[in-house]
């Protein structure tokens, strides 16, 4: 399966949750971004189900049931979830494992989680190669 588009939009991705940047400079990176960023230190990329997707990274049923095949990203590293709703002055959270679900009908990420401990993968889908 080819996923060297997928890859690139989560490669952007994960460095616009860089927390080393200013937001500024997150969105320069998000949109220049070709590489890994220096806050992810490892990634797994698993091909299934989009409910199978889901149920992986603990929020089954989230994801419509018209997804037929999609990749689940798993970054571990440092990230800042910036696009997350936060009360005026409050801080982005924080975690040490980005999720993303990414739809390659459609080149784009359909879900996504950032919690503090990796999902067990082993067993679930298809394994990709992906280098970091």
């Amino acid at each position: 399966m080819q996923i060297t588009s997928g890859t690139l939009l989560v490669q952007r991705v994960s460095s616009f949750d860089n927390p080393a940047l200013t937001a500024d400079q997150a969105v320069a990176e998000y949109h220049t971004a070709t590489t890994w960023p220096s806050n992810v230190t490892s990634v797994v990329a698993v091909a299934l189900d989009s409910q199978g997707a889901m149920a992986a990274i603990g929020t089954p049923g989230a994801v419509s049931d018209n997804v037929a095949q999609v990749i689940l990203f798993q970054m571990t590293g440092d990230f800042i979830a910036r696009g997350a709703s936060t009360p005026p002055g409050g801080k982005a959270p924080t975690s040490t494992v980005l999720q993303l679900i990414y739809d390659p009908a459609t080149n784009n990420v359909i879900g996504s989680g950032y919690v503090d401990s990796p999902s067990p993968l082993s067993g679930v889908g298809m394994r990709l190669s992906v280098s970091k």
